[in-house]
């Protein structure tokens, strides 16, 4: 069975991520983060500070896969 994906959010920042669970960790059942390659150059954050968050707001699950 295909995972879905339902909901995505791209944070630039620790702080983005932070603010985004500070106003939807209560409301929300999941999100599906979106990191970026670093030889792309964008401005993302890493798994471990994606995680680190999470966890400070009760978040313990997660999953990763790869887009191509």
């Amino acid at each position: 069975m295909a995972v879905q994906i339902t909901y995505t959010f791209t944070p630039k920042s620790r702080e983005d991520w932070k603010k985004w669970l500070a106003k939807n960790h209560a409301v929300k059942k999941e999100i599906w983060i979106v990191f970026y390659k670093k030889a792309t150059g964008k401005q993302t954050v890493s798994y471990k500070e994606v995680l680190d968050e999470a966890l400070c707001f009760g978040w313990i699950d997660g999953i990763e896969k790869g887009c191509y």
